[in-house]
């Protein structure tokens, strides 16, 4: 590879630096710079800006690296933790907007909630017993949302009310 050979171009949030793709130009490659709407960032990729070999796979730099704007380069951040997540380069930390994974907590219990939905029914082939179990947990599970502490990464690091085990 020469020194200067080009592998594209990346389009970068303008405001966070969070990569969002790499394109492979057929023709003219976009000039660097943000987009005249202001919300992407054009990047040409050369040797000179790749932070590593590593990065010459596409799919992994786009999933491990944000372009930071003030110093013109890249950062390697890791995985984000959610789907909302970016990257604070000021603290070098990920943030991202507890109300979004709490509505992402929220969908999932609502499908927790439809899935036995049949088991209060009046015809529903349960035992008085049962069906009392039944309505526990679903009351617990439309209380959960309310008993979710601190500020969770997904809704995979909260614990759901236990579903008995005959629905």
């Amino acid at each position: 590879m020469t020194e200067h050979q080009h592998h594209g171009y990346l389009m970068a949030n303008a405001t966070t630096g969070k990569i969002l793709s790499i394109r492979y130009p057929t023709g003219t490659v976009p000039v660097s710079g943000v987009t005249e709407d202001g919300l992407f960032r054009n990047v040409i990729i050369t040797n000179n800006n790749l932070p590593s070999e590593q990065c010459l796979d596409y799919d992994y730099f786009v999933r491990h690296y944000y372009y930071h704007e003030p110093t013109g380069t890249f950062a390697h951040v890791g995985t984000p933790p959610n789907d909302y997540a970016t990257w604070n380069f000021d603290l070098a930390i990920w943030e991202w907007p507890a109300e979004k994974v709490m509505e992402d907590i929220r969908q999932k219990r609502d499908g927790l909630l439809a899935s036995c939905d049949f088991a209060v029914l009046p015809d529903a082939p349960f035992t008085e017993a049962q069906k009392t179990e039944a309505q526990t947990y679903r009351q617990a599970l439309r209380d959960f949302p309310s008993t979710v502490t601190g500020n969770p990464e997904s809704r995979n690091d909260v614990t759901f009310p236990t579903r008995p085990n005959f629905l």
